[in-house]
């Protein structure tokens, strides 16, 4: 339904795109799905926000990583780099000229958000991974 009104609203088909960003297997399958699929890139947004003000600590992505640092950083970043061959070929070659864009965007969570990174939390089973309140 939503790419139909997307065909209707812009006139060109869109497509559907199955990523998890809490899975890097998943989202090295959706890269490559969109490399075979395409060749040129010429913007590529990422918005991603899993984040509430009291995050649960034992949740974890796939690969055990803090859910909400896995989706927002590590996720959104590791399709990025997968994508940028196909960002690196459109550079200069779309009509207008204009190299390849990356647009990310976020909440304004990390106003509310430590200075410093608790490193030593991010990964399951890490000593302090399930702190107490």
């Amino acid at each position: 339904m939503a790419l139909a009104k997307l065909k209707e609203a812009i006139g060109k088909e869109g497509f559907f795109l199955e990523l998890d960003l809490a899975d890097l297997k998943s989202v090295k399958q959706a890269a490559e799905e969109f490399l075979v699929t395409w060749e040129k890139l010429g913007e590529f947004t990422s918005y991603t926000c899993q984040w509430c003000h009291d995050s649960p600590l034992d949740q974890f992505t796939v690969q055990g990583y803090d859910l909400q640092f896995g989706t927002n950083t590590l996720g959104r970043y590791y399709f990025t780099m997968l994508l940028l061959p196909a960002l690196q070929r459109t550079t200069g070659t779309n009509m207008t000229g204009k190299k390849a864009r990356v647009i990310n965007g976020s909440s304004i969570g990390h106003i509310d958000a430590p200075i410093e990174i608790p490193w030593n939390v991010l990964k399951a089973g890490s000593e302090d991974s399930k702190l107490k309140g």
